[in-house]
């Protein structure tokens, strides 16, 4: 999808407008552990963000972010439902509220994003840094408040890019979420050259500055250190009833 068609999507109304949410909330899944195709946030993430922009009104704004958010929860959390095929005949009546439910509720966070950046909406750079700060500023309270639920944070999009992930022993996995959404935000700074040149090299830089990091930093084995054994926890839930 190109930048144009990205912008095309503020002109989106009614149903139309909340389906394509909830698909770019869906597709904003194949970012995150296992799969970590995390290119796809430079589509979700402006998308998410023109939709929220062009939303007429503060409820529609907020529906807009719900919307995203039930695609991202209700598949991003399939896991939560997984488990109860241990013994789905005790269990299947919790399955509307582990597979729907509560996605759906923990899908309100996400309304408060456009909210939050809608004051910004007249200038599409200051909307698109109000946006992320918005954004981040929501993952960090879904992560401490009510006992915290950090699942998905954008910055796990890195899982498997070690240079990148590097950033996190001085940052924390929030500041890389910033980072990452700020990131996701370069097709919306095309005609912003400040703001899109510091993204890209803020990228850069991150980038080598962890392949440098591990490069000096090799893994060594020192002779008489301890042993340190990991056990795999994916033990059979019957085998812990046992």
């Amino acid at each position: 999808m190109t930048c144009c068609s990205i912008n095309s999507l503020g002109g989106l109304s009614g149903f139309k407008r909340y389906a394509v949410a909830f698909l770019l909330g869906v597709l904003t899944v194949l970012a995150m552990p296992p799969v970590g195709l995390f290119p796809v946030l430079l589509l979700t993430v402006p998308a998410f963000a023109t939709l929220a922009r062009f939303a007429p009104t503060r409820a529609k704004s907020f529906c807009v972010g719900w919307a995203f958010g039930a695609g991202y929860f209700i598949f991003g959390l399939y896991w939560v439902s997984a488990a109860l095929f241990v013994d789905i005949e005790q269990w299947k009546w919790v399955l509307p509220l582990s597979l729907v439910v509560g996605p759906a509720v923990l899908a309100l966070c996400y309304g408060f994003i456009p909210l939050l950046a809608r004051c910004l909406r007249s200038h599409e750079a200051a909307h698109a840094v109000g946006f992320v700060t918005a954004w981040s500023l929501v993952e960090y309270g879904r992560g401490h408040l009510l006992t915290g639920f950090p699942w998905n944070l954008p910055g796990y999009a890195w899982h498997h890019v070690l240079p990148v992930l590097q950033s996190t022993a001085f940052i924390g996995i929030y500041g890389l979420t910033a980072l990452t959404l700020f990131w996701a935000m370069i097709p919306v700074f095309r005609a912003h050259r400040t703001l899109r040149h510091i993204a890209v090299v803020s990228l850069v830089f991150v980038t080598v500055a962890g392949a440098v990091r591990l490069s000096v930093n090799p893994t060594g084995y020192a002779a008489g250190a301890p042993y340190v054994r990991l056990v795999q926890g994916n033990i059979p839930q019957e085998t812990k009833w046992n």
